[in-house]
């Protein structure tokens, strides 16, 4: 797998790579490669109010891809219904270079990819990076970004897909990180969201806490405002968007 260089996160300067590290050009910083894992975290602090949710998912790592089935369906979702829409939404892109933000283990949406696409996947969870590593074809081309949401390191206009896969509802402002997505993406690119809509019951897990109805507008409002196309498909209390930038 070849590595996908991204920009420094603290000053959005080029990296340069050395063997198993990446440099900043520009402020010096240095990050450290893991077998295709930029492990950012090791350089840049996580805000305090981040780091209960990062230690839930290192200790969810192994078994989270049997803990997302079982959410799905808790839901009213069938499994297979929730990924036969996903599948369908992906295979209608233009997937050149796809971001996955919370990708996790990566599970179930590297299962979809062709194998000419350049996947970037991102969370601030290194346990649930290395599975997610561990588990992806070889010949598509991965990058894993260990650093958090809020400090995407790419540049405006260089993803053609961005995914955000039950990931986005755990997010402290996920307003925030759709405006960023929402520059990040290419014209005719596409935002794929599959989240939990709250019901009369509200979870507080990080994993399953559901947005709230009314609260969509103002946290799509990025993309709705800039008159992206979107549509949606729902299965029970799961939702997956589909926007695409016009």
């Amino acid at each position: 797998m070849q590595l996908y260089i991204p920009q420094c996160p603290k000053c959005l300067s080029r990296l340069e790579r050395n063997g198993e590290t990446l440099t900043c050009s520009d402020c010096g910083e240095i990050y450290t490669i893991d077998k295709n894992i930029i492990l950012f975290l090791n350089s840049i602090t996580l805000p305090e109010e981040f780091k209960s949710s990062q230690n839930f998912f290192n200790n969810l790592a192994e078994a989270y891809d049997n803990s997302i089935v079982s959410i799905v369906e808790s839901m009213g979702c069938k499994w297979r219904s929730y990924t036969e829409a996903l599948e369908k939404m992906i295979n209608k892109t233009n997937n050149r270079v796809i971001l996955d933000i919370g990708c996790g283990t990566g599970f179930p949406a590297v299962s979809f990819l062709p194998k000419s696409v350049t996947y970037l996947g991102l969370d601030f969870s290194h346990e649930m990076l290395k599975y997610a590593r561990n588990i992806i074809s070889q010949d598509i081309n991965a990058t894993f970004f260990n650093i958090n949401a809020e400090n995407i390191p790419l540049e405006n206009d260089s993803i053609d897909v961005c995914m955000s896969l039950f990931s986005l509802n755990s997010f402290r402002e996920p307003e925030r990180i759709v405006e960023k997505v929402s520059h990040l993406v290419r014209r005719k690119g596409s935002v794929i969201i599959s989240i939990p809509v709250a019901g009369e019951k509200r979870q507080n897990s990080d994993i399953n806490r559901p947005i709230r109805e009314e609260a969509l507008d103002a946290i799509f409002f990025p993309l709705v405002h800039a008159n992206w196309e979107v549509s949606y498909f729902q299965c029970g209390s799961v939702r997956i968007y589909n926007f695409i930038k016009t």
